[in-house]
């Protein structure tokens, strides 16, 4: 159990330290894949999100967008407070009594966050994998995602087996909050299918109360 919340904090990590370096390099983002050209939303499109009396857009991200019980409102503020390039970052971050935080964002951080949700989605780009083939993000809010796998390599990678589960569930949840849907409402539903067979591996969605589970 010990191992796996390792590993969950490290993948955590890993996506946080991407996001950082996005932000200092601004690389062009990355053109989409999507064969039906489903994802060409405007990634300021914010009509729904709250503004409070600074011109800041607040988004709610729930607990379980960070780890659910195993780390609190109090945790994930001070994990982004803390770190010196905040700033370029986000504006603010206040944590809420029942466990999720509110973020205050700029337009430009507001959409920076979300095209790294997109980015950093893209595992065969962005990560040496072995076993990810391609992820296909099936519509514009994340809520149809399928990864091709080999399917030998992938059962027998536990890493990116949580890649596939742990990052890209987060990375839907918070670009749909981000884009204006309710916290309590966000979900995705992920396909795991073999590159040659077209075989599902594992179909899964989420959230759910195992979410943070090594399958």
């Amino acid at each position: 159990m010990k191992h796996r919340l390792v590993i969950i904090i490290i993948i955590i990590l890993l996506v946080l330290i991407i996001w950082v370096l996005y932000e200092q390099n601004k690389p062009e983002p990355a053109p989409p894949h999507d064969a039906n050209n489903s994802h060409n939303e405007d990634s300021t499109q914010i009509t729904e999100l709250p503004v409070n009396e600074d011109g800041l857009f607040m988004v709610i991200i729930p607990q379980n967008l960070f780890g659910g019980e195993n780390k609190t409102a109090e945790d994930i503020a001070n994990s982004y407070l803390s770190n010196p390039n905040h700033d370029r970052i986000l504006t603010n971050v206040i944590p809420n009594s029942d466990g999720s935080v509110t973020m205050l964002l700029t337009l430009g951080q507001l959409t920076a966050f979300k095209e790294n949700c997109y980015i950093t989605s893209q595992f065969h780009i962005t990560y040496d994998v072995e076993s990810i083939i391609e992820v296909i993000i099936e519509d514009i809010l994340f809520v149809e995602v399928t990864v091709l796998v080999n399917r030998i390599l992938f059962i027998n990678n536990e890493f990116e087996r949580l890649m596939c589960s742990i990052v890209l569930f987060n990375n839907a949840g918070t670009y749909q909050v981000l884009s204006g849907v309710p916290p309590d409402e966000w979900h995705t539903t992920i396909t795991i299918k073999d590159v040659d067979t077209g075989e599902i591996i594992r179909q899964t969605y989420y959230p759910n109360d195992d979410m943070y589970k090594v399958y």
